[in-house]
């Protein structure tokens, strides 16, 4: 009998459990992603129009409406709370900031829309992690907005001012009895920066919430033991008074005089290294890193400096080169009995150096010295009495004078005043000689008095009515001794003074410094200028002396034409006369045109050939009517 074959790779129950759960895992796993793929399809699609569920725009809700809807509920929510105002809590106060002040204005329509694309880019993975997230946890969109920068800088700065109480550095306090350390004192200060952030996040999560603002302490730099040197170098300065010297001068500038000259500064430094060690033979140190300034707390060791203020030095030196300053004076030289002889002796000058004596009374008090030597330049005069013997004057070159009936005291006394500066006066040769460098300014810081003088077409009282007559004066002696002219200026009008002993046309106008009036001393030796001054029979004479060169001078050829008559006559009230009196101070003159030429010959050869012309406006005649009771 024939024996049953065993059946080969018979299947143990086992594996066809195995086969069985493998089956089932894949059908589910089969049927769970077609139903997570269905409502993922489901859920987009219910939400195709919609805006995801979870999305906020501050605390209001968005989730599952339309695109359009979301608009409307957005621009009914920020047009009600762009009306109100933020609450901005500080110190226990509080403060209200309408939202107008900030221009703010809100883009309900872009803030829509940005919510409603959350979850609708381009990249799918990004997409489903947005509709998970705001699924599973929210998404919270800040409103899009737009604000007043500027404003709201102001705002914060405005608010800062109430808020901040700032750090005291200690100082130094200087009294009659001693000098004391004033204390250091702690300080507050808004937070600026984090201020505009939570004030704008408020406005952007359109919170009603009241919006609470950091202050933050504020150290003082300097502390009481930072000042500590300061004070002993302060008590040190004002220890003994500082004398300052030149000759027989003394200045002893005392306690206060020398408080003023301190000043205090914080000097930052750094900070000891907190430890050293060294490794394989070199040493290294672990430096403490301080900010650039402590008021937000940071860690700055700084010490007051004691310094001594430039500015305050010089003003005191200034004031005493006042009392030790002094031109040197020209000596002044007349023609008499046929010599040159000194009749203003020369005298030195002196000039503090106020430069160095700055330096050196820094120096005295940097080294607690109390003496100070003070520098003094010395400043020669240009003319001294031994340089009579050099001048070669011999002999008259020409002399000019000029006549001013009915000019009141005032402009005699100018006349006579600018005349005695002009004489004496020595012009070396090839010098130019100046009005204005020789008598300078005219006013009343200089001795002159006011007088009648004619300005912007108006007869007034001005500082030195009556200069024109000694340039007048002086310019005929100048043609009169064929000296070349270099500058000379005719009066707008026609003056009754320089009518009364000569031609017209032959005047000369000053005004300093526009107008000046110049002549060269082209001779080959000094010219001396000399003044003869008669006030009581109001008249003046230059003359001019040097040596001779053979030159002679002839003016004439005088025309006057193109006459013009006088407006009528001008009377102006003078509160100086007495009620009831006039009194006329200027004459009625014609306009015209005037010239007259010079010719100055040596040797029968012409040197010098002038042609001088004016042009005199027509003038009225003016009085004065007194007004005093």
């Amino acid at each position: 009998m024939k024996e049953k074959s065993k059946v080969k790779g018979k299947i143990s129950k086992s594996e066809v459990i195995k086969f069985i759960f493998k089956k089932t895992a894949i059908t589910f796993l089969a049927l769970l992603f077609i139903l997570i793929s269905t409502s993922l399809i489901a859920y987009h699609l219910a939400y195709l129009n919609k805006i995801y569920p979870g999305v906020k725009v501050g605390n209001l809700h968005l989730g599952n409406l339309t695109l359009e809807e979301a608009n409307r509920l957005l621009q009914s929510q920020v047009s009600s709370f762009q009306a109100q105002s933020l609450t901005l809590s500080y110190n226990g106060k509080n403060k209200t900031l309408p939202l107008s002040t900030l221009e703010v204005t809100y883009d309900a329509s872009a803030t829509a829309q940005l919510s409603f694309n959350l979850g609708r880019g381009k990249n799918p993975l990004l997409n489903f992690e947005d509709k998970w997230q705001s699924f599973t946890q929210g998404v919270n969109f800040e409103a899009i907005y737009s604000l007043n920068d500027e404003a709201l800088e102001k705002t914060v700065r405005d608010l800062a001012k109430e808020v901040d109480n700032p750090p005291v550095d200690a100082s130094i306090k200087i009294s009659v009895e001693k000098v004391e350390i004033s204390p250091a004192k702690t300080g507050v200060l808004l937070d600026r920066s984090e201020a505009k952030e939570k004030i704008k996040q408020a406005i952007s999560s359109l919170s009603s919430t009241a919006v609470s603002l950091s202050v933050r302490p504020a150290n003082p730099i300097t502390t009481e033991d930072n000042a500590l040197k300061a004070r002993e170098e302060t008590e040190k300065i004002l220890s003994h008074p500082l004398t300052l010297r030149y000759q027989d001068k003394a200045w002893a500038l005392g306690k206060e005089q020398l408080s003023s000259f301190l000043s205090f500064s914080t000097q930052k430094e750094e900070i000891t290294p907190a430890f050293r060690f060294s490794i394989g033979g070199k040493n290294f140190e672990i430096k403490s890193i301080y900010a650039a300034d402590s008021r937000g707390g940071g860690d700055v060791k700084a010490i007051l400096k004691v310094n001594l203020n430039q500015e305050k030095i010089k003003e005191t030196v200034s004031n005493i080169a006042k009392e030790i300053n002094q031109e040197p004076v020209d000596a002044k030289f007349k023609f008499e009995n046929g010599k040159v002889t000194v009749f203003v002796p020369h005298k030195v000058g002196r000039e503090l150096d106020e430069t160095a004596a700055v330096e050196k009374i820094t120096t005295t008090l940097e080294d607690g010295q109390e003496e100070v030597d003070l520098p003094v330049n010395i400043k020669n005069p240009t003319v001294t009495n031994e340089n009579v013997s050099n001048f070669n004057i011999k002999e008259l070159l020409g002399r000019g004078t000029s006549k001013f009936a009915h000019s009141i005291p005032s402009r005699v006394y100018n006349v006579g005043l600018a005349a005695s500066r002009i004489n004496g006066a020595l012009i070396a040769p090839g010098e130019t000689f100046s009005m204005y460098k020789t008598i300078g300014e005219v006013d009343g810081s200089t001795g002159y008095q006011e007088a009648y003088v004619i300005s912007n077409g108006r007869t007034k009282l001005d500082y030195g009515g009556g200069v024109c007559q000694v340039s007048t004066t002086l310019f005929r002696a100048v043609l009169n001794s064929g000296l070349p002219v270099v500058e000379r200026y005719p009066h707008a009008y026609r003056v009754g003074y320089y009518e009364q002993d000569m031609s017209p046309g032959v005047d000369a106008s000053v005004f300093f410094p526009s107008s000046d009036f110049k002549f060269k001393n082209d001779t080959p030796g000094y010219i001396l200028i000399q003044a003869i001054p008669d006030l009581a029979n109001y008249s003046l004479t230059f003359e001019i002396y040097g040596t001779f060169d053979g030159r002679k001078s002839e003016v004439g050829n005088f025309w006057l034409g193109n006459q013009v008559p006088p407006p009528p006559a001008l009377y102006q009230d003078d509160p100086t006369l007495p009620k009831g009196t006039t009194k006329q101070i200027d004459w009625a003159a014609w306009g015209a045109d005037a010239s007259f030429t010079r010719a100055v010959t040596r040797n029968g050869e012409v040197i010098i050939s002038d042609k001088f012309f004016s042009r005199y406006k027509a003038w009225q005649a003016v009085y004065l009517v007194g007004t005093k009771e």
